[in-house]
């Protein structure tokens, strides 16, 4: 292993400051940040990427399934109100609401009219009955992405992209603001309140906040085309350890 080199010390900026600060434009921040903004803070919403939803928008996703509980409409708020925006566009098509009644949802008919779509509750096991149709909705990506946009704008949150967070802020043993880095280098963005929505726990773990990590590595499986969770070498656990020991060894 190389020698750790030491980098100078930097003045960051401080570019913008507000009541709540979310860090991730995803589903989970574009929610946080509407919340928030429509009780009256001020929101900043910071996203890594040039675009807003995540993986719902980059990453394709296409269906937004499983909000439902038999016939009962379990996910509601922000995410039915973007839905029913992207309907009025025509970019999102949901089942019509007799069709997921009790009467009609498991019909071969309601069945050949969504199936296309993927609109129907695949957790449950119907076989050799069709899957019955429920509430969900199929979008266009782009759509989901403008709709983001909408909504935060209309909300007033201050949104700025291409910020890929770097680290936190700590003063007192609690989050004053992150530090991101971005075109115009690093930059700083303050709040009385900062919320982790990257996915990852990137803000809670750079703050220090306890938590904890799997042993396992997620690997590619190329065959699938997605992940599947492998056990570490035993030659390669006892490096980590013999690594931890070394570190954590009090000094002579």
């Amino acid at each position: 292993m190389q020698s750790p080199i030491v980098l100078p010390s930097r003045q960051v900026n401080v570019v913008d400051r507000s009541d709540v600060v979310v860090v991730g434009g995803g589903p989970a921040g574009i929610s946080a940040a509407i919340s928030a903004a429509r009780n009256g803070a001020s929101v900043t919403l910071l996203e890594r990427y040039p675009y807003l939803g995540g993986l719902a928008a980059g990453g394709m996703v296409l269906v937004l399934d499983d909000m439902i509980n038999g016939t009962e409409i379990t996910v509601k708020g922000i995410c039915v109100e973007m839905i029913e925006r992207m309907e009025r566009k025509g970019l999102a098509v949901v089942p019509s609401e007799n069709d997921r009644t009790i009467e009609f949802r498991d019909t071969p008919e309601a069945w050949q009219r969504w199936a296309r779509w993927g609109l129907f509750d695949f957790h449950v096991q119907s076989s050799p009955n069709p899957h019955p149709v429920c509430y969900a909705a199929a979008f266009d990506p782009d759509a989901f992405k403008q709709t983001s946009y909408d909504l935060l704008t209309d909300a007033k949150v201050k949104i700025r992209l291409h910020s890929w967070f770097s680290s936190a802020i700590v003063e007192d043993g609690r989050i004053t603001g992150v530090v991101c880095q971005t075109k115009a280098g690093l930059e700083a963005i303050m709040g009385s309140v900062v919320i982790d929505t990257t996915g990852d726990l990137d803000v809670a773990a750079s703050a220090g906040a306890s938590h904890t990590s799997s042993d396992f590595i997620l690997t590619t499986v190329s065959r699938w085309g997605g992940w599947t969770p492998t056990r570490p070498s035993a030659s390669s656990r006892r490096s980590r350890r013999s690594s931890r020991r070394s570190t954590t060894k009090p000094s002579a």
